[in-house]
């Protein structure tokens, strides 16, 4: 899938979605959940909080290979090259979900939906000084 026909969700201003009979995708974030009971790191001169978080998302494939483009972003997430790139952002993979078949009426026209979810974890360390 060419990184073009790739859209965020819920952006102000919204962009135009593609044609209906194209296939692409949209992808935003649903949730982040930071666990219970972060570290606490304390030195003579400043104190850093260490905590997890997992952070939930949405990715709808649409189209008439959107079934097929799915798939591939699935089988893809768990190469390990691809985890790679994810950790130079701090970010590695948890788990993915199901893909569901949820066609949306998009314009008075229904338009073949894949949603799958997401879930990526980070370490986040704050510094208080």
């Amino acid at each position: 899938m060419d990184k073009g026909d790739v859209y965020p969700r819920w952006t102000d201003p919204q962009p135009q979605i593609p044609k209906n009979g194209t296939t692409w995708c949209a992808f935003g974030i649903t949730g982040v959940q930071e666990d219970a009971n972060p570290a606490y790191i304390q030195s003579a001169e400043n104190a850093e909080q260490w905590s997890h978080e997992t952070i939930d998302i949405l990715v709808c494939f649409y189209g008439p290979q959107g079934m097929t483009v799915a798939t591939r972003f699935r089988d893809g997430l768990f190469v390990s090259q691809n985890n790679d790139e994810l950790k130079n952002s701090d970010l590695t993979l948890l788990d993915c979900g199901r893909i569901f078949n949820l066609p949306e009426l998009i314009n008075n026209q229904w338009v073949r939906r894949y949603d799958i979810a997401v879930r990526l974890r980070r370490k986040v360390i704050r510094e208080y000084g």
